[in-house]
């Protein structure tokens, strides 16, 4: 064990050998030396068990942790607040790849800007084999931050590095957002959140991710910790205590719905491929019909454009979207 570590890095496990690999080696191979790597098991299943027991690299920055049973993902990550020794906490799935430079460079905007509690980063979208599908990369400064997450998931979970001040921990019936929650937390707190537009991880897509899965589900949540904000802003605190997730964890999830969505979000982003991009979207609308993703009304016409002047348009309407 790293005695005084500057950094805790908190990547939970759940069943996820495949990838597992790959992101603790990310992780390890840092540029930025000085961090302690919590990896926590949630119960996994044997495989998963006998690879992080067996198979991972031996370092003394490495800290393994197991949860005897399945606690779930909220409960997990605040095991990890509460083990973090570090100054700063550095989030990380294990399906992700971080960048070498990632903890170096985000450590140093910390370091030199004080006023700054959180920053995130940029990624590059990838499938499950790894291939990229697009990037995700812009800049946000602490007023576009608190302006943009009302609307839209800016700050990425597994990107973002903030000061370990020992009183922040993930709220457990803020399901599938527990993160979004977090971040309006530390807005309604007068806290300042920016996300830089360097590319910092590989953010990996396929379907066993929490958002796939959970889709449905998940935009109820967002829907209501959003509503949380806005009652603190108003009142000075929210209606947590009261609320009663059941309804929103008996709706139907739609994971395939969510994927085909998001790599039509993607293509749409990257300016790249529309024959494939109207492929998608009339494909799309014979399943699905032509009310289950209002944008593609305006993303379809849009690609027939000439390039030039579909471009300005594309950045005016991913900002609008954002």
């Amino acid at each position: 064990m790293i005695e005084n570590p500057v950094v805790s890095v908190i990547l939970p496990v759940y069943n996820c050998r495949e990838y597992v690999g790959a992101a603790v080696r990310s992780i390890l191979d840092q540029t930025f030396p000085n961090f302690e790597l919590l990896v926590i098991d949630d119960g996994s299943d044997r495989e998963t068990e006998l690879f992080l027991r067996e198979s991972l690299p031996e370092d003394e920055r490495l800290v393994l942790l197991r949860n005897h049973t399945n606690l779930g993902l909220i409960a997990t990550l605040n095991r990890g607040l509460e083990t973090a020794r570090g100054r700063y906490i550095a989030r990380m799935d294990a399906d992700d790849i971080a960048y070498p430079d990632r903890l170096a460079l985000q450590v140093s905007v910390l370091e030199e800007n004080p006023d700054l509690f959180l920053v995130g980063g940029s990624f590059y979208y990838i499938d499950a084999e790894g291939r990229r599908l697009g990037t995700q990369s812009r800049a946000y400064s602490p007023e576009q931050t608190a302006r943009y997450l009302l609307k839209s998931g800016i700050v990425h979970h597994p990107t973002v590095l903030f000061r370990n001040q020992g009183d922040y921990r993930y709220r457990e019936k803020a399901l599938y957002c527990e993160d979004r929650d977090l971040w309006l937390r530390m807005i309604s707190d007068g806290r300042k959140l920016c996300v830089l537009k360097d590319i910092v991880l590989d953010y990996r897509v396929h379907p066993g991710s929490i958002s796939a899965r959970k889709y449905a589900r998940q935009a109820a949540f967002v829907d209501q910790v959003t509503a949380w904000h806005r009652e603190r802003l108003k009142h000075g605190h929210d209606s947590y205590d009261r609320f009663d997730p059941q309804p929103i964890l008996a709706m139907e999830t739609h994971s395939e719905q969510y994927l085909e969505v998001l790599e039509m979000k993607i293509l749409f982003k990257s300016g790249r491929e529309r024959q494939r991009l109207r492929a998608k979207i009339r494909r799309f609308w014979r399943i699905r019909g032509f009310g289950a993703w209002k944008p593609a009304w305006v993303i379809y016409p849009l690609s027939f454009l000439p390039a030039p002047i579909e471009r300005v348009l594309v950045r005016w309407i991913v900002r609008a979207y954002e």
